[in-house]
């Protein structure tokens, strides 16, 4: 099998897993052989890094290799849950049907994605911009007020000698801060890989009342709308929570759903595997059971999915409704802080004439 042997400039992103599935449904939908559509994909794409992904699968299809197989050689483009549900398509003859479901649950998935990073956009930017600000003060502004100070010889007040004093620090000892700034960046980058660090990330994340509902809805959106893509295709339940677990980003849901998966494979039902685990509701729970009894899994989890991704919208608008006044106070705090160090200097200054 032909083998990718250089690296991409271009990285690949969620846009062009759901832009290739989309539009090989399409395709295939229309009747189109799937190298043919392949062929039409790469021409269609103006991302070097995906364009050459798409030739190196063509090949290797016309090498006689099944595209699931081809796919998996690109897990940058294909990961787990598409790969099984590729798999599945081979199986049952329905490729493009089942392309078409992946499409839209992937476009799901982004559109998910989007709302809760757009979320944290607003808060971010404003505290990017204090920075920039706070950075401009105490290195350029501050440094030239306080040699106007120090000619007047008027009687500084404390907080005018605090704002001066951190000026004097980050000005004197700036590689120290920026050194241990890197440092201990690159140290909690470090403690957030492992498993203790991220295990502990996530329970400091799910004890903040209003920051929890959105971190667990988001992780219960996932686990729920996998798992039912994955049943809804035919894919057996054991293995489809061995491809949910290794789609989860956080190291608890892993070792959870792992546990879940053995549980279930030694006869275990699965509402009663997730019922040992705290991480899962008692109503998932209960929809779970219901779902196992009536044969309706992949109907019940969806429907899970959606109730838990209307949770989040309501969590987002929660959270944003939080932060945004809360930052507001911080700026107005911190600026009528550095105004009021600033000024009363200047009245002092200005009494003496």
């Amino acid at each position: 099998m032909a083998k990718t042997t250089f690296f991409f400039a271009n990285r690949i992103t969620k846009k062009d897993r759901v832009f290739v599935v989309r539009q090989l449904s399409i395709m295939l939908s229309s009747g189109i052989p799937i190298l043919n559509a392949l062929n039409l994909l790469s021409d269609q794409s103006d991302k070097a890094s995906l364009q050459a992904i798409l030739r190196v699968i063509t090949k290797d299809i016309e090498n006689g290799h099944p595209f699931s197989e081809a796919a998996a050689r690109h897990p940058q483009l294909f990961d787990d849950v598409t790969l099984a549900m590729l798999k599945t398509g081979e199986a049952s003859g329905q490729m493009n049907t089942v392309l078409s479901d992946m499409a839209v649950q992937l476009d799901r998935d982004l559109d998910f994605s989007g709302k809760v990073r757009n979320a944290l956009l607003y808060p971010g930017v404003v505290v990017l911009v204090m920075i920039i600000v706070g950075i401009i003060m105490t290195t350029v502004i501050i440094p030239r007020l306080s040699g106007l100070f120090e000619e007047s010889a008027v009687q500084l007040p404390w907080n005018t000698r605090l704002l001066i004093g951190i000026s004097n620090l980050i000005m004197t000892y700036w590689y120290v801060l920026v050194i241990i700034l890197i440092g201990g960046i690159y140290a909690l980058r470090h403690y957030l890989s492992t498993t203790i660090g991220r295990a502990r990330l996530y329970r400091l994340q799910t004890r903040i009342p209003v920051v929890k509902d959105l971190i667990m809805n988001t992780y219960l959106v996932r686990f729920s709308r996998l798992l039912a893509m994955l049943v809804h295709s035919g894919v057996p339940i054991t293995e489809g929570l061995r491809i949910v677990g290794s789609a989860m980003a956080n190291r608890l849901w892993q070792q959870s759903l792992t546990t879940v998966q053995s549980e279930v494979e030694h006869g275990i039902p699965l509402s009663t595997a997730l019922s040992r685990h705290d991480i899962f509701p008692s109503q998932l729970i209960q929809m779970v059971s219901v779902g196992e009894q009536t044969g309706k899994l992949d109907s019940v989890l969806e429907n899970l999915a959606n109730y838990y991704e209307e949770q989040t919208n309501t969590s987002i608008k929660s959270v944003t409704a939080l932060l945004e006044p809360t930052i507001l106070v911080v700026v107005a705090l911190a600026v009528g802080f550095v105004v009021v160090s600033v000024i009363l200097p200047i009245y002092g200054i200005s009494d003496q004439f």
